[in-house]
C-alpha cells in the first residue's frame, strides 16, 4: 500500500481493470507509484505538438483529471481524485487520496514539456468550474478564460491546458462514454456514503474513478483528430464549433477581402454605437414566445392535439428575408412601407393597448407601460405602452392587439434580402448529417446543438466585462472598447433579432390555425385542430422550402421537413400551471415539465402512483423536498478533522440539498380570478 494513498488497501489492479472493461490500462496506487514506475523517457519521445491559438498544444498525449468530493455541514473536500495520462493508447491512471498530490504530478509533467518549447498537455474536465474551485487555491493559475465569474471554459495551470468537455459536448458523461464506447460505472458507486481520504474504497469504486478520466480523453481524442490536426483549432465550446466552420466559409467565400467585409458589416449592420446596440439587444431582441390561455390553468384538459415545428430557427433562417443594409430614418408611416423588401423598426406608444382573444403577445419586461393588466408577464392591457418594435412584431401586434391610437418615433429601414451562403451551407450541411443520423436511429444530440448553435451566435452579446483569477480571488473588469469586437465579426445582431421575430410569427400562424388554443413553448402547441388546417398550413411552408433549396441551389430533400408542423399525437390529459409548468398524460404514461424541478426527481417522487394522483396534487401548492442543489462558495484554504483524518480544503463548491416548490404569483392568480368576472367579447379560442 503506498503510504500517500491511506484508503487503497482493497486496491486489486487487475480485478478495477476486468471491471472497466477497456484494454490498456494502467493503474498506479498513488503519486509515488507512478514516479517509480512511469515510463517517463517514453513520455519525452511521444510529445509533439500542434501551434493553435497562440499556444503550442501536445496532440500526442492526452491528459484528464477528476475529483470525488464528500459534504460535511456547508463544506466539502476531496477524498479522492483520478488523473490519466493516455500515451501511445495506453491509459495511465493515477489514484490518489491526498489533493495536494496533484501538484507533484502537474510539475513533474512541466518539467518535461518544458524542454519541448514550453509546450501545453491538453487536460479534459467535465464541468471544469467544479474542480476548478476544489484547486484554486492550489495551482498556479496564469490565464483563465471566463464569460463569467466561477465559470471557467479553459484555463492555463502548471503546464495544463484545461478545457471542459461538458462545455464542448453539452452532454452528460454518461452520454460521451456511449459515444466512445466506455460506460460511466454509476451504478457501481454510492454518492451518500460520507468518505474521508482515510476511508477504504472497493475495486468497484476505484473502477467508477478510472472510467470518470477515461471518457474524457476519447472524447478530445475525436476532436484533436477533427479539428486540431486538420483545422489547428481546437473547440472550447459547442457553438466555438459551427462558428470556426461558418467563419471559414466567410473567409474562403470573400478571400483577400474577407477583413474588408467584416469591417463593412460592423460599420453597416451593427447599430451606430454601443449605447444603440445595448439598447437593440434589450428591448428589440424578443426570445421564444411561452404562454398559456389563461381560460383554462390550472384545468385538467382533455383529448388534446400536440403540433411541433420542425427545428423552427433554422427554417427561419433558410427562407426569410432580413435586414441587409444600414439602417437609416424614413419619413414614412408603418403601414406605407413594403415589409416584403424592407425592415424597419422603431418606438411605438399605445394608447388603451387590450389582447385579443385572451392572447397577450408582449413580456412586460421589453416595454414601459402605466394601467398593466398583467397575465403571467404578458401585457393583457395598457393605459398606455411604449414599446420598441421590428416589422414582424408590429404585425402580430396588429393581429392580436387592438388599441385607440399609437405614435410613432424614430422608425428606421433597411433593405431585406436572404442570408448568405458562408451562413446558409453550414447549417444545412449540420442539419442534413442530423437527419441522416436520426433516419438510421442514431444518436444526434450533438448535430441538433451544431445546428442551433447557428442561430445562438446571432445573439450573442459582446462582452462588457471579462472575469479573470488574479491570485487566488475572482475579478470582474471592465473591457477596454468591447464595441470593436464587431470588426471581427461575421454575423450581425439584426439577423438573430429578425431571426425569434420570424419564429414567434411561423409560431402564431400555427396557433391562429386551432379552434381551441391552450398552450405553447417556444414551437410547439396544445389545443384543438383539424389536421387538414395544419397539413394546407404545412403546404405554404413546404413552397417556401422550396424556392429557398431553388434560391441556395440545394438538392437533398432531407430539407423538406423544414418548418413542418409535426402532429406529436394525441394527449389523453393536459394541465398547466404557466410557462414551462405543465404536466401530460399519454399512451399510459405521465411527462412532465416543471421549471426549477428536475424531471429525474419528479419521475421518483411518483413511481409506482397512479396519473390521477399527479394531476390532483400538481397545483399551486406543489412541492417536492431536496430535489434540487445550490452552490455554496468557500474560497478559503485550511484543514478540517473528519473522523480522525486531517482533510485539505483550497476553496471548495459545496452542493446544498434545497426543496422545490411550485408557486403561482400572487399578480397571476389576482389576473385569473379578474378574467373569470369579466369575460370578455370577441372570439374565444377557449370555446
Amino acid at each position: 500500500m503506498n503510504k500517500n494513498n491511506k484508503g487503497s488497501n482493497f486496491m486489486n489492479k487487475k480485478t478495477i481493470k476486468k471491471i472497466i472493461g477497456v484494454e490498456n490500462v494502467k493503474i498506479y496506487d498513488g503519486v509515488d507509484d507512478w514516479i517509480d514506475s512511469f515510463p517517463f523517457w517514453e513520455f519525452l519521445k511521444a510529445i509533439k505538438f500542434t501551434k493553435c491559438q497562440k499556444k503550442r498544444l501536445i496532440h500526442t498525449i492526452i491528459t484528464s483529471f477528476d475529483i470525488e468530493t464528500t459534504r460535511i455541514d456547508d463544506l466539502s473536500f476531496c477524498y479522492i481524485w483520478q488523473f490519466n495520462i493516455y500515451m501511445n493508447g495506453i491509459h495511465h491512471i493515477i489514484l490518489d487520496r491526498q489533493l495536494s498530490n496533484i501538484v507533484r504530478v502537474f510539475d513533474k509533467l512541466r518539467k518535461a514539456t518544458v524542454t519541448k518549447q514550453k509546450s501545453l498537455l491538453i487536460c479534459g474536465v467535465h464541468n471544469l468550474a467544479y474542480e476548478f474551485q476544489f484547486c484554486k487555491n492550489l495551482l498556479d493559475w496564469e490565464n483563465v478564460f471566463a464569460k463569467e465569474s466561477r465559470k471557467p471554459i479553459t484555463a492555463i495551470a502548471n503546464g495544463m491546458y484545461f478545457i471542459d468537455t461538458y462545455q464542448i459536448s453539452h452532454k452528460t458523461l454518461s452520454k460521451v462514454g456511449k459515444e466512445v464506447g466506455v460506460k460511466k460505472l454509476t451504478e457501481k458507486f454510492d454518492y451518500s456514503i460520507c468518505r474521508t481520504s482515510n476511508t477504504p474504497m472497493s475495486n468497484e469504486e476505484y473502477a467508477y474513478c478510472c472510467c470518470d478520466v477515461i471518457i474524457p480523453v476519447l472524447y478530445i481524442q475525436q476532436l484533436i483528430n477533427d479539428y486540431l490536426l486538420l483545422e489547428k483549432f481546437l473547440p472550447v465550446t459547442q457553438t466555438s464549433k459551427i462558428r470556426h466552420i461558418m467563419k471559414s466559409e466567410f473567409k474562403k467565400s470573400y478571400g483577400k477581402s474577407w477583413k474588408t467585409t467584416a469591417e463593412w458589416l460592423g460599420d453597416n449592420l451593427y447599430p451606430e454605437t454601443f449605447e444603440e446596440y445595448k439598447e437593440d439587444m434589450i428591448y428589440l431582441f424578443r426570445g421564444a414566445w411561452t404562454h398559456g390561455n389563461p381560460q383554462h390553468v390550472g384545468s385538467c384538459l382533455k383529448n388534446v392535439d400536440s403540433y411541433d415545428i420542425t427545428s423552427a430557427y433554422i427554417y427561419t433562417m433558410f427562407t426569410d428575408l432580413f435586414p441587409m443594409e444600414k439602417f437609416h430614418d424614413t419619413e414614412l408611416e408603418p403601414q406605407e412601407i413594403d415589409t416584403a423588401t424592407t425592415a424597419f423598426k422603431g418606438v411605438f406608444i399605445f394608447y388603451n393597448i387590450r389582447a385579443k382573444n385572451n392572447i397577450a403577445y408582449e413580456s412586460c419586461h421589453k416595454v414601459s407601460a402605466k394601467g398593466v393588466i398583467n397575465d403571467n408577464g404578458k401585457v393583457y392591457y395598457a393605459r398606455e405602452m411604449k414599446a420598441y418594435l421590428t416589422d414582424v412584431d408590429f404585425d402580430l401586434y396588429i393581429t392580436h392587439y387592438e388599441w385607440d391610437s399609437y405614435e410613432v418615433f424614430d422608425l428606421q429601414v433597411s433593405k431585406k434580402a436572404r442570408l448568405p451562403r458562408y451562413v446558409i451551407i453550414p447549417m444545412i450541411n449540420a442539419y442534413l448529417v442530423k437527419q441522416k443520423k436520426k433516419m438510421n436511429h442514431e444518436s444526434y444530440i450533438t448535430e441538433k446543438e451544431l445546428v442551433n448553435s447557428s442561430y445562438g451566435m446571432m445573439v450573442t452579446k459582446i462582452p462588457i466585462t471579462e472575469s479573470k483569477v488574479i491570485g487566488t480571488n475572482w475579478v470582474t473588469e471592465e473591457r477596454d472598447d468591447p464595441y470593436s469586437d464587431r470588426y471581427r465579426s461575421f454575423l450581425s445582431p439584426y439577423w438573430g433579432i429578425w431571426v425569434t421575430a420570424y419564429s414567434r410569427k411561423h409560431l402564431f400562424d400555427g396557433i391562429d390555425c386551432y379552434d381551441t388554443f391552450y398552450y405553447s413553448d417556444t414551437d410547439s402547441i396544445k389545443g384543438n385542430v383539424s389536421s387538414e388546417t395544419m397539413e394546407k398550413l404545412n403546404s405554404q411552408i413546404f413552397e417556401n422550402v422550396k424556392k429557398s433549396k431553388e434560391f441556395y441551389h440545394i438538392d437533398n430533400e432531407l430539407v423538406d421537413d423544414l418548418g413542418q408542423w409535426d402532429y406529436e399525437g394525441r394527449i389523453d390529459l393536459f394541465k398547466y400551471l404557466g410557462a414551462k409548468r405543465y404536466i401530460c398524460y399519454k399512451d399510459g404514461k405521465t411527462t412532465a415539465t416543471i421549471a426549477g424541478c428536475p424531471k429525474a426527481e419528479y419521475i421518483s417522487h411518483y413511481s409506482g402512483h397512479m396519473f390521477a394522483k399527479q394531476f390532483s396534487e400538481f397545483n399551486n401548492l406543489f412541492s417536492l423536498k431536496s430535489v434540487k442543489l445550490r452552490s455554496l462558495y468557500d474560497d478559503k484554504s485550511y484543514q478540517i478533522e473528519v473522523d480522525g483524518c486531517v482533510q485539505e480544503i483550497y476553496g471548495c463548491n459545496t452542493l446544498i440539498p434545497t426543496d422545490f416548490t411550485l408557486s403561482m404569483s400572487g399578480i397571476y392568480i389576482e389576473f385569473i380570478k379578474w378574467l373569470q368576472k369579466n369575460k370578455m367579447e370577441g372570439k374565444n379560442y377557449g370555446r
